[in-house]
């Protein structure tokens, strides 16, 4: 392998120690704050823009996954109409306040928002819909990429002032962190990767508490299973209507 390859993947399993070492009283607080509304009947809506929405998507309706959860998708800030354009939206005032008031959130159910720097205005926006309804608010964030830059939101916040639970992924900026000789910007993103690593060790917390309580959580299984189709049908008229993605 490559040798900066590897060192790629040294950085990668030193950030995930750092959430394992560093983050775990977040992700046990957040967990059970989730746990009480999937035990509740409610549903937990994921929430990401541009890369971050591979990580809020990662986990909703997939093999292994928890069903009583729901992703917040506007296709302009996924980057389906391009990404530099999700880029920009980002950005704007509106869009975040926009989308939630779309989204099926109710104060039954809880948020979680995964952006890397939560320094611009969607991500912010969204997160304040959710505390407005007095429900959970989950940040997964880098706190030292937002502290170190200024926000982009209108009002002056950062996802991580405003977030009820704020998991630190520790990913350093600018977030590409290897250099390559005769290549200026460094390779190597860890947002991502991170953030869909500490999105499954939510959903597994979620279903241990639950399963503690006595609560069987639903999970889906995987299609190619031949068990699979029955099951996961039985999940879906359970959920449909409440879980849009299904």
């Amino acid at each position: 392998m490559d040798t900066k390859a590897k060192e790629y993947l040294d950085r990668l399993r030193d950030v995930l120690t750092f959430i394992e070492t560093k983050q775990a009283e977040s992700i046990s607080t957040a967990a059970k704050k989730l746990a009480d509304v999937v035990g509740r009947g409610g549903i937990i809506y994921m929430f990401g823009s541009g890369h971050s929405h591979c990580a809020a998507e990662d986990v909703v309706s997939r093999a292994g996954g928890l069903a009583a959860m729901d992703l917040i998708n506007e296709p302009t800030l996924a980057g389906e109409f391009g990404m530099f354009k999700a880029g920009y939206m980002e950005r704007l005032a509106g869009v975040g306040e926009t989308t939630m008031r779309f989204s099926g959130i109710s104060e039954q159910d809880a948020l979680v928002v995964v952006s890397n720097s939560g320094l611009n205005n969607v991500p912010v926006e969204v997160a304040l819909y959710g505390r407005e309804l007095g429900i959970p608010v989950v940040a997964i964030t880098s706190v030292s990429y937002s502290s170190s830059h200024r926000t982009r939101h209108s009002g002056g916040k950062k996802l991580m002032e405003v977030a009820d639970i704020v998991i630190d992924t520790g990913v350093p900026f600018p977030d590409a962190t290897i250099k390559m000789e005769g290549v200026e910007q460094p390779m190597g993103g860890l947002s991502t990767a991170v953030s869909i690593v500490v999105g499954h060790v939510l959903c597994l917390s979620i279903a241990s508490l639950l399963l503690q309580q006595g609560v069987q959580p639903d999970v889906f299984f995987s299609g190619n299973l031949d068990s699979a189709e029955e099951h996961n049908l039985e999940l879906w008229k359970k959920y449909r209507g409440r879980v849009r993605v299904l």
